[in-house]
């Protein structure tokens, strides 16, 4: 702390160091100290202080109680597992694939605007194979490659489905 010319205040006088090492030995808290001692000497300050002269926290002193070890609870068994049941006698009949790759896949430079952009075969450049089946206008693919990427979406997605068969008349892009 300083005076009003800058001049640094030592609060700490030699007979209010013995005050605070006699209190904390007797087992008093910073704060009961710092009420104790008052002109100007904080919880912080005498936390400090203690720190400073090297002295150790209050565990172990008479009426300061020490932290319980809480206690492990005890490990459950673990039940143990049925036998593994044996097979349905039903059999579920597999449903059939669905055809992902379209009777005649076309080049991209045979493809139309209306065809689907899905791409069946390896990527050989020039080479590489296209669906080409018709498209739902806003999308690159068909419906069924367009359900294999785009997923079915969120519900609120579901329902909020935009009509996309009209233009705008000022912009020409669709609505």
């Amino acid at each position: 702390m300083r005076d009003a010319a800058g001049k640094f205040i030592n609060r700490w006088t030699d007979e209010k160091v013995e005050i605070l090492t006699a209190l904390w030995a007797e087992g008093k808290s910073t704060s009961q100290i710092a009420a104790i001692m008052g002109s100007g000497i904080t919880r912080n300050a005498a936390i400090g202080k203690l720190h400073r002269l090297g002295l150790k926290g209050q565990k172990g002193r008479p009426g300061v109680p020490e932290k319980t070890m809480k206690a492990f609870r005890a490990v459950k068994p673990r039940k143990e597992c049925a036998a593994a049941l044996p097979p349905p006698s039903v059999v579920v009949e597999q449903p059939e694939p669905i055809a992902l790759a379209p009777a005649d896949p076309v080049v991209f430079r045979d493809l139309r605007d209306c065809q689907c952009r899905y791409i069946v075969g390896p990527v050989d450049g020039a080479d590489t194979l296209y669906c080409g089946a018709s498209r739902s206008h806003p999308s690159s693919y068909c419906e069924l490659h367009r359900a294999i990427t785009c997923g079915p979406g969120t519900p609120g997605e579901r329902q909020a489905v935009p009509d996309f068969g009209s233009k705008s008349a000022r912009t020409g892009a669709y609505r």
